[in-house]
């Protein structure tokens, strides 16, 4: 038996105690329990994987696999955060579950770095990057560990401070949340009366991303742009609002809009009846 059967048999066995604890205690997380410490799995992993391309085993399956694994990390991250209702998931709204996955994204941030430069240089990754993706995997895992732990009891336990930056920036952000509402509105009006209909468009559309951008990192936190996660349970819901708001709002923005009069349409449902 390889490492590769022993994990999947693994799975299923972790697969059937969480099938039994949802139908026995619905209570528990179980879903998010299990894919959160999933995550920790997917680590220790994805160093294998970058191991086996050093030594040429089967080059082209690991860069799959290497490859297929950084993917699934990323979208199980997301999706712990965001919910996901296809995993069973719902949105983590704990500010303190929030601030510890931001900082796992931080470490993870590296560690993506290095296994995808295993990934590009296969049999020619030097011994330094595997060290490192070895020595970094540590802390990385550690970070999980927590934020599992914190998952598992339903809450998390921070006691963060805020540095003067990270207050001047997080507040910079909020406010631009309430601009760009009114500048989505603007573009969305301008469309309605036919008034250089193309540009507006693109305008929108490059409006739309970037709110919900700004809407993401404002809600969950960015390390590089010195935002950190919400500071409070209040602050963290009231965000979730306008985000519920937003994406149904979205989701008419989205649509192909081809002419005035479909703006006209969502500009009469949205900006004068809603």
């Amino acid at each position: 038996m390889d490492s590769a059967d022993c994990l999947a048999l693994a799975n299923i066995v972790t697969e059937m105690y969480v099938a039994r604890a949802v139908s026995y205690e619905p209570s528990v997380a179980a879903h998010v329990i299990n894919l959160s410490g999933r995550q920790r799995m997917l680590i220790q992993k994805m160093g294998k994987e970058a191991v086996l391309l050093r030594l040429g085993v089967d080059v082209s399956g690991d860069v799959g696999d290497l490859n297929l694994s950084i993917q699934l990390f990323t979208h199980t991250h997301i999706s712990l955060l965001e919910g996901n209702m296809n995993l069973g998931l719902q949105a983590t709204t704990d500010h303190c579950i929030v601030q510890q996955m931001q900082s796992v994204w931080d470490l993870w941030t590296s560690y993506e770095i290095l296994v995808k430069t295993a990934e590009q240089e296969t049999i020619k990754t030097s011994v330094a990057v595997l060290e490192a993706i070895d020595d970094e995997a540590t802390p990385l895992i550690s970070a999980m560990d927590l934020a599992v732990s914190f998952y598992a009891a339903g809450a998390g336990h921070c006691t963060r401070t805020y540095t003067d930056v990270e207050w001047q920036e997080l507040i910079a952000e909020v406010s631009h949340l309430g601009e760009w509402s009114q500048k989505l509105a603007k573009e969305l009006c301008l469309i309605s009366r036919d008034i250089d209909l193309s540009v507006n468009v693109a305008r929108l559309a490059n409006t739309t991303q970037q709110f919900s951008e700004m809407l993401l990192k404002v809600k969950f936190g960015s390390t590089p742009d010195s935002l950190p996660a919400s500071p409070t349970e209040a602050v963290l819901r009231q965000i979730f609002d306008v985000s519920d708001l937003w994406t149904s709002f979205r989701a008419l923005v989205d649509t192909d809009i081809n002419s005035a009069v479909e703006a006209a349409d969502i500009v009469n449902d949205v900006l004068l009846l809603g």
